[in-house]
């Protein structure tokens, strides 16, 4: 086990304790839940001294007589004798559970997995906490149906009678450097459901970078048999620190030949759809993968039997934006069945620059 007196240095330590501050609850001296509202409650929700969590939140080591060999790798000492933001380790359980990660063990080793997601940024932290349980009191009632109701796909690749290779059910990216959608046609899509991408390293999600050129394939499959079906696809990003939902399909209007949110065919085994569609094979119609939309992405499909309407989204009205309690109000109308049998594709990735080579 690591020394329980380790500095622990968090990035975005500080914005990670704020995000607690009236959304977290603690258990007071009392035994009872009450909100947390200040740093003072913290300091009694992580069992530590006030005051040295105020002198751990502002970095000052002057008055902490733990060792300097005990400090976490990375740290920098300034000329003041003050180091960034820290944790002491003893607290690192208390502090995740406190977003809502009550699997989180009492004492953490040094390579535990838990104290890497704790030094995430504060983005993928976010992303990875949620996607661990964690983070209730941020979810809202779109977020609480997708958790409730999304399960990732992951069906076996097979073929049919014919031996041909069949599709794959789901919502998947493709995505290259635009030089290499001229070249040949290559088979190769990137990202069958539920199968890990190895440059997603230690995040486990796969990875896409920025200023590649990317389509979107939507297998409906037999996850819904009913035709035909009216598609909703948009993309869940943060763009200056504010959360935002940008339509993909219906969109508004733009240089993209879009295709029609519809899928009539009847025959299932090839009912899909290609986002965008147009262009040809040595000149095809992209998205680009854009640097300004964060770096951890989700990408969301709707799919049901009546179309979704203006009271969710107009493109005249919204232009490029979905407001978040027009989501809100489609979770309930889904719940409802007021469109009818519908299914949800739900497919999370990364936005990286591409590594130099």
């Amino acid at each position: 086990m690591s020394p329980p007196d380790e500095k622990l240095y968090l990035p975005h330590l500080l914005e990670k304790v704020r995000l607690l501050y009236g959304n977290a609850t603690y258990r007071t001296n009392q035994g009872s839940t009450a909100p947390l509202l200040n740093q003072k409650q913290l300091a009694q929700a992580l069992e530590i001294d006030a005051g040295d969590l105020s002198r751990a939140l502002t970095g000052n080591i002057k008055a902490v007589s733990t060792p300097v060999d005990h400090v976490s790798e990375g740290l920098r000492v300034d000329v003041d004798g003050n180091l960034p933001p820290f944790l002491p380790g003893r607290v690192l359980p208390h502090f995740l559970r406190l977003f809502g990660l009550e699997k989180v063990p009492d004492r953490l080793a040094p390579d535990d997995p838990w104290r890497k997601v704790a030094a995430l940024p504060f983005e993928e932290f976010l992303a990875e906490v949620k996607r661990r349980g964690g983070l209730e009191f941020l979810r809202s009632p779109w977020d609480r149906f997708v958790a409730a109701r999304f399960r990732p796909l992951d069906p076996p690749e097979g073929k049919d009678k014919a031996g041909e290779k069949k599709t794959v059910e789901g919502l998947t990216i493709e995505s290259r450097v635009a030089a290499d959608w001229r070249r040949a046609r290559r088979d190769d899509r990137l990202l069958a459901p539920g199968q890990p991408n190895p440059a997603a390293e230690e995040s486990n999600l796969p990875v896409h970078y920025v200023g590649d050129r990317a389509r979107i394939t939507l297998a409906v499959g037999q996850t819904v048999r009913e035709r035909p079906l009216h598609v909703f696809i948009f993309q869940d990003v943060v763009i200056d620190g504010r959360r935002r939902f940008i339509p993909l399909l219906p969109a508004p209007s733009a240089g993209f030949v879009m295709p029609k949110p519809l899928l009539p065919n009847p025959d299932l085994h090839d009912d899909f759809l290609l986002l965008p569609c147009g262009g040809t094979p040595d000149n095809p119609q992209l998205f680009e993968v854009p640097s300004a939309w964060g770096l951890r992405r989700r990408l969301t499909a709707v799919v049901a039997q009546k179309a979704m309407g203006a009271d969710v989204y107009d493109a005249r009205r919204d232009q490029w934006e979905i407001a978040p309690e027009r989501l809100d109000r489609l979770a309930e109308r889904l719940e409802s069945r007021a469109y009818g049998a519908w299914a949800l594709f739900v497919q999370d990735y990364l936005a990286l620059a591409r590594p130099m080579a």
